[in-house]
Formats: C-alpha cells, structure tokens, sequence
C-alpha cells in the first residue's frame, strides 16, 4: 500500500512540475521524505 502511494504521489507531483518521468524520478525523493 505505501509504494502504491508514492507512484500516486510521483505523478501527481509529475504533473503538477510538468517534467519528465527521468526527472521525476530524480525529483520524487525530496517529495517522498517530506510526505512521510
């Protein structure tokens, strides 16, 4: 159930940055940390 958040959380984020998938998954850690 977490991982299936993070993926929800990591487009959520791609499309509100409107970046790419290779960046967004550069991206997402920060993202992730700060929302657990």
């Amino acid at each position: 159930r977490i991982r299936q958040r993070i993926e929800d959380d990591k487009a959520e984020r791609r499309r509100g940055l409107g970046l790419p998938r290779e960046n967004t998954v550069a991206s997402p850690p920060i993202v992730t940390l700060a929302k657990v």
